[in-house]
């Protein structure tokens, strides 16, 4: 009786550490599982930011082009000035309405540079003003 006392125990014993190998196996398969899903999250998200920033690119490109050719356009005809404006330095150029104005650069601070021409095409006077002087026709 007492043998099969000690075989019992021995069998429970091993029972139970089967159980507890079983359960830490599981848990690293879990773990495994919770590292590839996570890994796969960041790929994706990697993937998404990537494509944001070509998308950003992309459209920043074709906005610069397509004032590069609003700007080219303006350069290549002279353009009425649509209001007046008395330069304040020497580095800018006074208009009055309907002075002809070759547009050479409009800058991101407001600012333009032209030539003020005569109805002939010669150059009369160049200079800054400021954006609102010469309006560049929408297409």
């Amino acid at each position: 009786q007492q043998q099969q006392q000690q075989k019992l125990l021995e069998q429970q014993r091993l029972e139970e550490q089967k159980r507890l190998e079983e359960q830490k196996r599981l848990e690293e398969q879990r773990k495994l599982e919770e590292q590839k899903k996570l890994q796969q999250e960041q790929e994706a998200a990697a993937a998404a930011a990537a494509a944001a920033a070509a998308a950003a690119a992309a459209a920043a490109a074709a906005q610069e082009e397509s004032a590069a050719a609003a700007e080219s356009e303006a350069r290549s005809a002279a353009l009425p000035a649509s209001s007046a404006y008395t330069a304040s330095a020497p580095s800018q150029m006074s208009l009055k309405p309907a002075d002809l104005v070759e547009v050479v650069e409009r800058h991101t601070s407001g600012w333009t540079f032209g030539r003020k021409v005569a109805s002939s095409g010669a150059v009369l006077a160049e200079g800054w003003f400021p954006d609102w002087v010469v309006q560049i026709p929408k297409k």
